[in-house]
């Protein structure tokens, strides 16, 4: 099991250093064919932060083991609604009244509504995971126009591009970049599959729990890292709306894929818990949202504590 959990950190480990090689790489060379900054952003850049959990993701379901793939994302958004809310809140308020927050937070509750539904048929096939896609290509359709029509929201955009595109270098620098991210990802993922997989058999619990709690924790850290930094600079709009983003793309691009590449529907009766536990937190997080409240210390401690209250019931059910 040690050779397992050491695959495991050492495949999560290259997985985010991978989607940091694509997204700068990809940016710079998009920028260089004179792509519009704005469509790089809501594309390459908003892709490339969750190649992680897509690709290991797509290698679990089609390596047999959806119940890990889906036990990611599952995980992921219950990782970053209590554990990556939480712990900025502690640090600092964070105030939950940006422009656009509250479509954003409608559209999460839409996305969260339609999983639990399709998950109360007993499993997700084909037709579940182009309802998926379709609902993350609507999202997308309605970010580009918000987006492109707020010049607030757009100067932000671009010069975040810039940025990117600038700690690139050079086209050849950025082409290696590219390169050594698109070769690391799927040698990561299998990486994560395996040691996660392995480590399910050796302790006996199920894929899913390990996808729940390890593997989720693990490709959510690079937005934790995001928003403790965000936190230091006073930036709630970054945090709750890296929050936001990742959550939706995580449950309808990434969960439609991994269904449409799973070779038979995914069975959700294994986590069928967690499934309540994110509606819990989403509504939580909602209740933030429209209230215009901000998070303070106490309900981050809250938060972090009812994720550690999770982990322990999820590792103790397992």
């Amino acid at each position: 099991m040690l050779m397992d959990f050491l695959w495991l950190v050492i495949g999560l480990a290259l997985l985010t250093v991978a989607g940091d090689f694509l997204v700068r790489g990809a940016t710079a060379i998009a920028q260089a064919l004179h792509i519009p900054p704005l469509l790089i952003g809501l594309t390459v850049v908003g892709f490339g932060t969750s190649a992680p959990e897509l690709v290991v993701g797509v290698k679990a379901a089609m390596e047999g083991v959806p119940a890990l793939a889906v036990g990611n994302v599952i995980g992921s958004n219950i990782t970053n609604t209590l554990l990556v809310l939480g712990v900025p809140a502690v640090l600092l308020p964070v105030c939950c009244n940006q422009p656009f927050i509250r479509r954003n937070t409608v559209y999460m509750l839409i996305t969260t509504i339609t999983i639990i539904a399709l998950a109360l048929t007993g499993a997700l096939g084909t037709e579940a995971g182009v309802a998926l896609l379709c609902l993350f290509v609507v999202y997308m359709a309605y970010t580009v126009y918000n987006i492109s029509t707020t010049r607030q929201a757009s100067r932000e955009l671009v010069n975040e591009v810039e940025c990117i595109a600038a700690q690139s270098g050079s086209l050849p620098k950025a082409a290696m970049f590219t390169l050594a991210g698109l070769v690391m990802l799927p040698l990561s993922a299998a990486l994560t599959v395996d040691g996660a997989t392995g480590i399910a058999a050796s302790l006996g619990v199920s894929d899913s729990v390990v996808g729940l709690t390890i593997v989720a924790l693990g490709t959510s850290l690079p937005e934790l890292a995001t928003v403790v930094a965000a936190s230091m600079h006073r930036n709630s709009a970054m945090i709750v709306g890296n929050i936001l983003g990742s959550n939706i793309f995580n449950a309808t691009a990434i969960l439609g894929a991994t269904t449409l590449s799973s070779p038979k529907p995914i069975d959700m009766s294994t986590i069928s818990g967690e499934l309540w536990v994110l509606a819990g937190a989403t509504v939580v997080l909602s209740i933030f949202v429209f209230s215009r409240m901000s998070l303070g210390r106490s309900s981050g401690v809250c938060l972090v504590t009812a994720y550690a209250a999770y982990i322990g019931a999820a590792v103790l059910q397992g």
